[in-house]
């Protein structure tokens, strides 16, 4: 898998890594490139950054995601971030 994205994840809070198997997280092996990005200011995500201190070693952020609307979890503004439309398009088209 070229790239793994997600958006707005709540990964970093333990009460959602308590039921992730196995119990050591990692990046996949089959993952070439996880991208993740969050607002700050989203309150499913939590944990706007999925790192070694929050989630596992080797996820790649974008943390500058900032909703211009009153839902920082809009998926309509995850996705028109240029970051992530351009790492998705890229992914998507083998360019």
């Amino acid at each position: 898998m070229p790239l793994f994205v997600t958006l707005g994840s709540p990964l970093g809070f333990n009460a959602v890594k308590q039921y992730l198997n196995p119990p050591s997280l990692a990046v996949p092996i089959a993952v070439q490139t996880w991208l993740n990005a969050a607002d700050a200011r989203d309150c499913v995500a939590l944990y706007a950054r999925l790192d070694r201190n929050t989630f596992a070693d080797g996820i790649e952020n974008v943390a500058n995601v900032h909703h211009a609307r009153d839902n920082p979890h809009a998926i309509a503004e995850y996705i028109g971030h240029a970051t992530v439309a351009e790492r998705i398009h890229v992914a998507l088209s083998g360019s």
